[in-house]
């Protein structure tokens, strides 16, 4: 799969993020800005545990040109039998949100990778888009 990407224009105007996820997995967010081998962190999800990241902005449009947008979300399914784990997370709703573009919001909702460890107690979710 191709990286997405988003337009965020060569204007001033804050290019903002937003990340929802619905599991009853106990998830945390984290997103970073990367450009070649800096990794700068932006913002993690608030402390409820259910991923969310609300609408934050991350810079200017003229700032993010060619760099790209990395959300990784890692979830934890202890509080959920084992027999129910992959069916949890065929049934998750998530949306990565940026707003501030010359078009508008625009939402995705595929994740690049999906990594799973210690028989389906942890899930690694991967999104990188490139901002154009």
């Amino acid at each position: 799969m191709a990286i997405q990407t988003y337009e965020v224009g060569t204007t001033s105007n804050p290019i903002k993020v937003q990340v929802e996820v619905g599991i009853d997995a106990i998830a945390h967010t984290t997103i970073y800005i990367i450009k070649g081998s800096d990794w700068n962190h932006v913002v993690d999800s608030l402390d409820d545990a259910n991923g969310d990241v609300p609408l934050t902005p991350i810079s200017t449009a003229v700032d993010l040109v060619g760099k790209t947008l990395y959300v990784q979300i890692t979830l934890n399914f202890e509080n959920i039998d084992p027999p129910n784990r992959e069916a949890a997370l065929e049934n998750m709703v998530l949306y990565y949100t940026l707003t501030g573009g010359p078009n508008g919001a625009r939402a995705f909702s595929k994740v690049d990778n999906t990594s799973v460890e210690d028989g389906f107690e942890m899930v690694y979710l991967d999104k990188r888009i490139k901002l154009i």
